[in-house]
């Protein structure tokens, strides 16, 4: 908490901060100076479901389920932020079988790095499905940090994190008002608080994923 704040006070308007677990020590520095925190450039977080389902509960995504409290002050910081929901992180962005293989062919010490630290990840998703991958959520959100040319669309929204509705507690619900179908809602004069992106190049952040661990 205290080395944000002695960072973005030292460089304002210059500190990028990607958050690829819990809110808690960005809320924590939010809570003890907003206006300061204020000057922080841009927040990338890989957290909540996206518009897909969660992995913690049927709702919420483990980053937020832990401390949805913590999320919904990082929210309504006026810190411009971005999100990189859970959605984005399987299926297509996961390491597969034949991307494995080919990082334990090359040999490199970053590549077996990288499958020796996620084998008990892997073990996992074999058990669970039977699928050979390693679902990559942080280097995703990272990605989306570094290259802005892998994201292929995004929608800016106003995001509401439940804290107070058990079912759905550490759901984050992004609502975009162009999207919406409703003739009325009384979010439609809510400012949008995140860009959560839609649709990454897929093929794109592999190639490059494996070219840096080959």
């Amino acid at each position: 908490m205290d080395v944000i704040c002695r960072l973005v006070e030292q460089y304002p308007g210059e500190i990028e901060i990607l958050a690829i677990g819990p809110a808690t020590n960005l809320a924590l520095a939010i809570m003890k100076d907003p206006e300061l925190m204020r000057k922080t450039k841009h927040i990338f977080s890989m957290g909540t479901g996206g518009f897909g389902p969660g992995n913690a509960t049927p709702v919420a995504e483990f980053n937020v389920y832990v401390d949805a409290e913590a999320y919904d002050i990082m929210l309504r910081s006026g810190i411009p932020v971005t999100i990189a929901g859970f959605d984005l992180c399987i299926g297509k962005a996961a390491l597969n079988k034949g991307d494995i293989e080919l990082l334990q062919a090359k040999g490199t010490a970053a590549g077996k790095f990288a499958i020796d630290c996620n084998k008990t990840l892997l073990d996992y998703n074999i058990r669970r499905s039977g699928e050979h991958i390693i679902d990559l959520p942080d280097p995703v959100a990272a990605a989306i940090a570094l290259w802005g040319d892998v994201v292929l669309d995004a929608w800016d929204c106003y995001c509401y994190t439940c804290t107070k509705e058990d079912p759905a507690y550490g759901q984050v619900i992004p609502f975009n008002p162009k999207a919406c179908h409703a003739t009325e809602t009384a979010y439609e004069s809510v400012p949008c608080n995140a860009c959560v992106v839609r649709e990454i190049d897929y093929t794109l952040f592999k190639k490059r994923l494996i070219e840096m661990l080959t």
